[in-house]
């Protein structure tokens, strides 16, 4: 690694890694234009679980619809489960059976589905959030300065519609 010269953009401390944003490893094939930004080896690690918990709710929720999201299943997320039981037995308490409605309500039928910890969901995000923000701004966002997310509905479909990032 080469010698990192600033502060971590999380925590404000010296760096001494770097920290690939988004992280890499939501991707089974890492993207030309990721970038890192400087980070203290505690922030860096204290993210890694989190981000793999991440990484394997995005690839269970794409698995049937995206080629990408197979890759990732088939390759790192089997990887952790076998490194990872702890993994395995969170996400496998999660599983509940849910209602295919239209948007007119009717009942189409019923799917398994993945109640997904949002508290950790929402750590990763604000992370890459200050990392894009660190990136193009070139300096942290205030301690004080909290990032959040805002969703103002839901589509039938279960994704949020007309979300914005607000800053508080």
């Amino acid at each position: 690694m080469h010698n990192v010269a600033k502060d971590c953009y999380l925590c404000g401390k010296p760096a001494d890694t770097t920290d690939h944003i988004p992280p890499r490893g939501l991707f089974s094939v890492v993207p030309q234009n990721i970038f890192t930004v400087p980070a203290c080896r505690k922030c860096n690690a204290d993210a890694s679980k989190d981000e793999e918990y991440m990484r394997t709710t995005l690839a269970a929720f794409g698995y049937w619809t995206c080629a990408e999201a197979r890759q990732v299943w088939d390759g790192a997320v089997r990887r952790s489960f076998a490194r990872r039981q702890a993994l395995r037995v969170q996400l496998s308490r999660g599983v509940r059976t849910v209602e295919v409605r239209t948007p007119q309500g009717q009942l189409l039928g019923k799917l398994p589905g993945l109640e997904v910890d949002g508290t950790r969901a929402l750590r990763v995000m604000r992370k890459i959030v200050r990392g894009i923000y660190y990136h193009e701004q070139g300096q942290r966002i205030a301690d004080e300065s909290g990032v959040g997310f805002v969703s103002h509905g839901r589509s039938s479909a279960g994704n949020c519609r007309n979300c914005r990032l607000a800053r508080t």
